[in-house]
C-alpha cells in the first residue's frame, strides 16, 4: 500500500464488545493498534470485517510501572511465546510505550540518564526478540510529547542507535484547540522523521486532547487529519486513540461511549478518501538478459533496459543517487552472501516515463557451486531498496558452476585457491579439507596447497593428490619457529606477538564515522562471543555491525581454529561507552553461554592477551568480558561462572608471563634440546598421517563398493517391489472373479486413514488468503512429488511457499512423508495453488521426495493409496480422474512432476491406482510395520554430523538399521539410537521420544574417535540392546 492506512487503537481490555466490531465495520478501518493482552478472537473477528486489516501490537507487560522494570531477558522470556502465537495475524510489534513518560509510569523517566539506561535496555531486548522471531517487525515505541515536560526530542537524539536498529519508528502526536496542522503539535511527525529519514513511521496514537470538546468537533479534525496524512508517503498508518474503553480516564477518546452510543467520529471516518496514489520510486523491466549460468570466481555480466515507472528523477550523482544492484538467495528463499557486492551506476538521470540500457551490469556469484534465485533491484543509495516501497523485482534462476579458470579467494585465511584444488575442496567439503592456509606454491617439482587438514599437490596436470600433510604438523612447525625465536629473542624479555591476520582494509567499515582515541587510554582487554555458530563467517559479522555501526566492533577475531584477524585499528572504536573507549575488544567465535572456546582459541587467546597486557603495562585484572561493563551476556554465562572460561584463559596467560626470562636465566642448551625433539615429533607425525592416509584411501574404497552395492540392492528391490504389485493385483482380480454374486451388490465403505491436520500450524502470509469453493466443484486429484529430500518436514515447505513464492499458504492440500504419515495441509474447500490453471477444481497430494530416477517408500505408497480411495469415495471421483500433475492442461511441457518414474520405468502411476482400487474393492492392507531401529544424527541448518555418520559405517553394514536425522521420523521406531552429545541432538529431544514409547540410548564418547571406536566395538562384538 502506498498510502497511509486508517487505524485506531483497540479497546484496552482483552476483550470486544459486539458494538466495537460495528464501529471497526462504519468506520473502515485498516489497521488496528493492538495490546498483546487481546485474545485471538478479537484478531480473527477483525480479519473476517477487513481480510486485508493490519495490526500492530504493543507489547504490554504489567511489571513496568514506577518501580522498576523486568531485565531484558524476562521480558522476552514472557513475550516471545504470545509473538509466535499471533505470527498468523502479526508482523508488526512496537516494544513497550512512552519510557519517556516524566511522571515514570512507564517504568523510566524523562532524563538523560533514563534515555540511556532504556536505549541498552531496548538494544538487549531487540537482539534476543530477533534472535527468537526472525520473522517479525520490531518497531522503536512512540514516546510521550513534547519537550516539556517528557523531553522526547532528547531521547529522540540519545537513543538514536537503538532506533536506527529498528524496523520502524512508533510516533505519538496529540494537540489541543487548533494546534492539528501545528509542526510542534499535530504534526510533530516531520520532526521525528527529519531525524530519522530512512524509517517508517506508524504513527500510534494521535488525538485531540482539548477538555470538553465537543465529539462531532472532533468527528471532522480526525476526517480531515488522516486526508492530510496521505499526502506523507513515509507514513505507513495513524492509529487514533482510542476504540473504547472500560477506564472512565479515556472517555474524551473514545469513539464509542460504554452505554453503547457510537460517536460521529467512525462515520466521519470512513469518508476519508482511500486512493492509491502512483508510486514514488516504481521501476519497470522492459529487457532482462542475464547469464543462466555463471561461473565462480569469475563472474558475469547482464544488460537491462529499465523504465522509471515513479513520480521523480533517479539521480545518477550524489550520496542518494539511484544504482543497480542484486541479492542472492538459496532454492528455499534464503538469503546467500556473495564474495562481492557489485552495483553498476546509471548512465544519465532517467526522468519519469524515460527509460535507460544499463550495461553491462557485472555480477559476482556466491562461492559454492548449486542452483540459485538472483533478484535483481534498483536502490536509492544511503535510503532504500525499490523492492522495499513496493517496486517488482526481477528474479531469474541461475546455476553457479565451477570451471577450468575458476579461483576462491577465502576471507577466513585471505588464500586463494586455484584449479583444480578448487575442485577436491567442493568434492570433499570444509570437514574434509579445513580452510586453505598457504598460497599455491611448488616443492619437489609439483604445485602444492596446505590446508587446515589436508595438503593437496599436483601430480599431473588436473589431478590432485592428497600429500598427508595438514595443521597438526604445521602446528609443530609454527612450534619450531616459535622456539627459534625464543632463541634469538629470549634474552629481551619480551613475549613475541602471535601469528595475525590483518583483514582490516577487506572488512566493511566507514573510517571517517570512527571514533579515534589516543593508544595511551586503553586500560583493558574486553573479551566477546559472538553469540552465533563458530562457523558464522568473519565478513557476515562485519557487514552485520556495519548495519548499525561504522564497522566491526571488534579490534581482535579468534576463529575457531585459532586463527587471529586484525579487523579494526587500535585507535578507532565505534563507542563513547566506557568498555569501547578504553578497551582492547577480542571477540571469539562461538556461543559460550552453551559451551567454551576450544583449545586453538584459548591457546591464541591466551597468547594474544599476554603479548597485550605486556605492550599496554596492564595486569590481569584489565581482562574483562562485556557482561563486567553492562547488563549482557556476553562473552557468555561461562565466562566466570558455569565453566568460567576466563579462569582457563588467564591460566594460558600467566604460563606466557612466566616464559619471559631475564638474559641471565636463558637456557639455550635446554632450548636445543627441546626444539630437536619437537623437530623428531614433527618427523613422527607426517609419517603417521601418511600411514592415516593409505588407510583413508583404502576405506574409501571399501565405502564406494558398499555404496555401489546399496545402490544394486535398491534397483532389485524396485524391480521386486513392482513384481509384487503386479501380483497382487492379479490374485486380487482371480479373487473377485471367485466371489458370490451377492457379495458383489454389498456396498464397501472406505474407512478415513490417519490424518494429522496441520492446516491452522504452518507458515501462512500475514495478508494474502486463498479463496474457497464447495466440495461439489471438486472433480479431481492431482498427485505431485516435492522433487526434494523427502526428510524435509512439511513446515519447511510451507515456508518457502509463503516467503518466495509470496502464496498465501502451502500449495497441497495432502503431503505424505516417508514414514507413511498423512499430514492434511489446506481444507478441501481451498482453491490452492499446485497446477497452473487447474486450481479450482483439483486436490493437490504431495509425496515427499524426488521421483525421477526413485519409487516413494512402501509406506508413502499404501498411505497415499489409502488417501486416494478414501477422496475418491468421499468426493464421487472415478480413479480416472487421479493424474500427476504434468498430466493437466497447460503443464505438460513446464513440469515433470511427478518424476520420470510416475509414467515410465516402474509407473508407480500403476502401482497407486492399483493399490487405491482394490482398498475401493474392500482389500485394504494393514499399514506398515513400524520401524524397530533408528540411528538419529544431528542437523543445525547446514552443519551435520557428517563424521559420526562416516564413522558408524561398520555398525550400520552389520545391524542395518534405519539412519536419518529427523527426531518425527525416529518417534515411530521401537528403538532409537542416538549418536553423538547434547549439542548435537538435545535432551529434549531425547526426553520426546521416550515419551512417545521408544527405548532410546545415547552413544557418545569425548571425542568422534571414541565414539567410532564404540560403535565398532559393538559391531564386532554384538550389540544387547538391538538384540534385548
Amino acid at each position: 500500500m502506498t498510502r497511509c492506512r486508517v487505524g485506531v487503537h483497540a479497546r484496552n481490555a482483552p476483550l470486544f464488545e459486539e458494538v466495537d466490531y460495528e464501529v471497526l465495520r462504519i468506520a473502515k478501518i485498516e489497521t488496528l493498534k493492538m495490546m498483546s493482552l487481546n485474545r485471538d478472537e478479537v484478531f480473527r473477528r477483525a480479519r473476517e470485517i477487513n481480510p486485508k486489516m493490519e495490526f500492530i501490537v504493543r507489547l504490554y507487560d504489567e511489571r513496568i510501572g514506577p518501580g522498576g522494570h523486568p531485565t531484558p531477558q524476562q521480558f522476552v522470556e514472557r513475550h516471545i511465546r504470545r509473538i509466535n502465537e499471533l505470527r498468523p495475524w502479526v508482523e508488526k510489534f512496537e516494544i513497550h510505550n512512552e519510557p519517556n513518560h516524566a511522571t515514570g509510569l512507564e517504568g523510566w523517566g524523562p532524563t538523560d540518564e533514563d534515555a540511556r539506561d532504556f536505549r541498552d535496555w531496548y538494544l538487549e531486548v531487540l537482539r534476543r526478540l530477533r534472535q527468537l522471531a526472525p520473522w517479525a517487525k520490531f518497531g522503536f515505541p512512540g514516546l510521550a510529547v513534547y519537550d516539556v515536560p517528557h523531553r522526547d526530542r532528547a531521547w529522540l537524539q540519545i537513543c538514536r542507535p537503538a532506533i536506527e536498529a529498528s524496523d520502524w519508528l512508533g510516533v505519538h502526536c496529540y494537540w489541543q484547540y487548533d494546534n492539528m496542522r501545528h509542526p510542534e503539535w499535530g504534526l510533530r511527525f516531520r520532526m521525528y522523521h527529519e531525524m530519522y529519514p530512512n524509517l517508517p513511521i506508524e504513527i500510534t496514537e494521535f488525538g485531540d486532547s482539548t477538555p470538553h470538546v465537543d465529539p462531532a468537533h472532533v468527528a471532522k479534525e480526525y476526517r480531515e487529519y488522516y486526508t492530510l496524512l496521505q499526502d506523507y508517503p513515509y507514513i505507513r498508518s495513524a492509529s487514533a486513540f482510542i476504540l473504547s474503553s472500560p477506564d472512565p480516564q479515556w472517555a474524551r477518546f473514545v469513539w464509542r461511549r460504554e452505554s453503547g452510543e457510537i460517536l460521529p467520529i467512525p462515520y466521519e471516518v470512513a469518508k476519508v478518501p482511500r486512493v492509491e496514489r502512483p508510486r514514488i520510486w516504481k521501476a519497470e523491466w522492459v529487457t532482462v538478459n542475464v547469464p543462466d549460468k555463471i561461473p565462480i570466481g569469475i563472474g558475469s555480466t547482464a544488460s537491462f533496459v529499465i523504465r522509471n515507472a515513479g513520480t521523480v528523477i533517479w539521480p545518477n550523482t550524489g550520496p542518494h543517487r539511484v544504482r543497480l544492484g542484486y541479492h542472492w538467495y538459496d532454492a528455499h528463499g534464503r538469503p546467500v552472501a556473495a564474495d562481492k557486492d557489485l552495483r553498476t551506476e546509471l548512465p544519465r538521470p532517467v526522468a519519469p516515463g524515460e527509460t535507460v540500457t544499463v550495461a553491462p551490469a557485472p555480477v559476482v556469484p556466491p562461492p559454492w557451486p548449486g542452483k540459485y534465485i538472483l533478484v535483481w533491484d534498483l536502490v536509492e543509495e544511503g535510503r532504500a531498496w525499490f523492492g522495499e516501497r513496493g517496486s517488482p523485482l526481477v528474479k531469474v534462476p541461475v546455476e553457479v558452476i565451477v570451471t577450468e579458470k575458476s579461483t576462491r579467494t577465502f576471507p577466513e585465511t585471505g588464500k586463494t585457491v586455484e584449479q583444480p584444488f578448487l575442485s577436491f575442496f567442493y568434492r570433499y567439503g570444509l570437514d574434509i579439507t579445513g580452510y586453505p592456509i598457504t598460497d599455491v606454491i611448488v616443492e619437489n617439482g609439483m604445485r602444492t596447497q596446505y590446508w587446515q587438514r589436508v595438503a593437496m599437490e599436483e601430480p599431473e596436470p588436473g589431478k590432485v593428490r592428497l600429500k598427508l600433510i595438514g595443521q597438526e604438523v604445521l602446528d609443530l612447525r609454527q612450534k619450531v619457529r616459535e622456539l627459534r625465536e625464543r632463541l634469538q629473542v629470549g634474552q629481551e624479555g619480551q613475549i613475541p606477538p602471535p601469528p595475525i591476520v590483518n583483514v582490516i582494509d577487506e572488512l566493511p567499515r566507514d573510517p571517517d564515522k570512527m571514533i579515534k582515541r589516543s593508544l595511551d587510554d586503553i586500560r583493558y582487554v574486553v573479551f566477546d562471543h559472538t553469540a552465533t555458530n563458530f562457523a558464522v563467517p568473519l565478513r557476515v559479522i562485519a557487514e552485520k555491525h556495519k548495519e548499525r555501526w561504522p564497522g566491526i566492533t571488534y579490534h581482535y577475531f579468534i576463529d575457531f581454529d585459532g586463527t587471529i584477524y586484525q579487523t579494526e585499528p587500535l585507535e578507532d572504536v565505534v563507542s563513547r561507552r566506557e568498555d569501547y573507549l578504553r578497551g582492547i575488544r577480542v571477540a571469539v567465535a562461538g556461543n559460550f553461554s552453551q559451551g567454551v572456546p576450544n583449545e586453538a582459541q584459548l591457546d591464541a587467546a591466551g597468547h594474544l592477551t599476554a603479548w597485550l597486557l605486556q605492550r599496554f603495562h596492564l595486569d590481569e585484572e584489565a581482562v574483562k568480558g562485556t557482561s563486567d561493563f553492562v547488563l549482557t551476556e556476553s562473552p557468555g554465562t561461562n565466562w566466570r561462572s558455569g565453566r568460567r572460561w576466563r579462569d582457563m584463559l588467564l591460566e594460558r596467560v600467566r604460563r606466557w608471563l612466566a616464559s619471559v626470562t631475564s638474559a641471565e636465566s636463558v637456557d639455550t642448551r635446554a632450548l636445543e634440546g627441546i626444539l630437536a625433539q619437537l623437530q623428531e615429533e614433527l618427523e613422527q607425525q607426517t609419517q603417521t598421517r601418511e600411514h592415516l592416509l593409505r588407510e583413508l584411501e583404502a576405506q574409501q574404497e571399501v565405502n564406494q563398493s558398499l555404496r555401489d552395492q546399496l545402490t544394486q540392492a535398491h534397483e532389485q528391490l524396485g524391480e521386486l517391489q513392482a513384481t509384487l504389485d503386479r501380483l497382487r493385483a492379479l490374485l486380487s482380480e482371480l479373487q473377485e472373479t471367485e466371489k458370490p454374486a451377492e457379495d458383489e451388490a454389498k456396498p464397501r465403505r472406505v474407512p478415513r486413514p490417519p490424518i494429522r491436520d496441520v492446516v491452522n500450524i504452518l507458515p501462512r502470509h500475514p495478508e494474502k488468503r486463498y479463496p474457497t469453493r464447495s466440495l461439489q466443484d471438486i472433480t479431481h486429484l492431482a498427485i505431485h512429488h516435492s522433487a526434494a529430500s523427502p526428510n524435509i518436514p512439511v513446515e519447511a515447505i510451507a515456508r518457502y511457499h509463503v516467503e518466495h513464492n509470496k502464496w498465501p499458504g502451502i500449495g497441497y492440500h495432502f503431503y505424505v512423508g516417508p514414514d507413511g504419515t498423512i499430514y492434511q495441509t489446506n481444507r478441501l474447500t481451498t482453491v490452492s495453488n499446485h497446477v497452473y490453471m487447474n486450481n479450482d477444481y483439483t486436490v493437490g497430494i504431495c509425496v515427499a521426495g524426488n521421483f525421477q530416477e526413485a519409487l516413494p517408500t512402501p509406506a508413502q505408497l499404501q498411505a497415499t493409496a489409502h488417501l486416494v480411495a478414501w477422496l475418491s469415495q468421499l468426493l464421487n471421483i472415478p480413479l480416472e480422474h487421479v493424474k500427476g500433475h504434468r498430466e493437466f492442461p497447460y503443464n505438460e511441457d513446464h513440469t515433470s512432476c511427478p518424476g520420470d518414474e510416475w509414467l515410465g520405468g516402474f509407473r508407480w502411476h500403476d502401482m497407486l491406482l492399483g493399490r487405491a482400487k482394490r482398498i475401493l474393492d474392500g482389500h485394504l492392507e494393514p499399514p506398515p510395520q513400524p520401524i524397530y531401529h533408528y540411528m538419529l544424527f544431528w542437523q543445525h541448518g547446514e552443519m551435520w554430523a557428517r563424521q559420526d555418520w562416516l564413522n558408524s559405517i561398520n555398525y550400520v553394514a552389520r545391524y542395518r538399521p534405519t539412519m536419518g536425522f529427523l527426531p518425527d521420523e525416529a518417534a515411530h521406531a521401537q528403538k532409537v539410537t542416538i549418536v553423538g552429545g547434547p549439542f548435537g541432538v538435545s535432551p529434549e529431544v531425547e526426553r520426546r521420544l521416550r515419551e512417545a514409547g521408544c527405548i532410546v540410548r545415547r552413544i557418545a564418547g569425548a571425542n568422534e574417535e571414541e565414539t567410532k571406536a564404540i560403535l565398532d566395538r559393538l559391531a564386532e562384538e554384538g550389540d544387547p540392546f538391538i538384540s534385548g
